[in-house]
């Protein structure tokens, strides 16, 4: 049986024009629209998603079934991407195989992560594979996919078969985290938290069974997760989490 990208690079490379209905199973009720023209991809739909989301969404069909209508067009664009960028990155994200873990890589410089990204960096230093993480994230396996394949393209994370790393990677590893970092998360923190700033600190990293004068920076994502958690307003937990990734960024 063809995957959901053999069959879409079936219609891009005989440059049809009109609409492919792709259903899992034989009921195209529930069924996902792609618009082509001439081999283009321009716009595609399935429940509430459009453009490349919704195409995410069906990547994991088991019974794929599709139809064909030519000359079906709709008055919309979905994509800004070319054809075989969208194809070449549906066949990345159906790759992604859920026995890998994700190793997140050490960067010089400053990228931004949205509150989802976050939560998925902090659950992947438990060391689990991909499988149980979207299980822990309460997310849609579509999603977890879509935020791991914008993480990798940006350079931050890499998926592995175990956390074991390379000999230089191993040094980096064992890199303990400045005293001078905890001044700002101290200060950064107690703005929300008040005077028990230190003492929630130092229970969390009691918590993750590691030593405030030891601290593997690279456990730093998933300490910054669990201390935000106690930040009731969305926006500025976000914003925390945001100066705090700065500040790691130049450690």
């Amino acid at each position: 049986m063809k995957s959901i990208v053999e069959i879409l690079n079936i219609f891009f490379n005989a440059k049809h024009t009109g609409c492919l209905f792709i259903s899992d199973g034989d009921d195209f009720k529930k069924n996902c629209r792609v618009y082509f023209y001439k081999g283009n991809i321009y716009a595609a739909e399935y429940l509430n998603k459009v453009g490349f989301d919704a195409l995410l969404e069906i990547i994991a069909f088991k019974d794929i079934k599709y139809k064909f209508f030519n000359n079906k067009n709709i008055n919309r664009e979905d994509f800004s991407i070319d054809t075989l960028t969208v194809i070449n990155k549906l066949k990345e994200a159906s790759m992604l195989e859920l026995n890998k873990k994700i190793r997140f890589i050490a960067e010089e410089r400053e990228v931004s992560f949205s509150a989802k990204e976050w939560k998925i960096l902090a659950l992947s230093q438990h060391k689990i594979n991909l499988d149980n993480l979207i299980k822990l994230s309460a997310y849609s396996k579509e999603e977890v996919l879509k935020i791991v394949s914008g993480l990798k393209d940006k350079g931050i994370i890499e998926l592995v078969d175990t956390w074991e790393e390379k000999e230089e990677n191993k040094v980096n590893s064992r890199k303990y985290t400045p005293r001078v970092f905890w001044s700002t998360l101290s200060a950064e923190l107690s703005k929300t938290l008040g005077p028990v700033t230190k003492e929630i600190i130092l229970d969390e990293i009691y918590n993750l069974e590691e030593d405030v004068d030891k601290f593997p920076i690279n456990k730093l994502p998933l300490l910054i997760e669990k201390l935000a958690s106690e930040i009731d307003n969305p926006k500025v937990r976000l914003d925390f989490q945001k100066k705090m990734l700065a500040t790691i960024k130049k450690l």
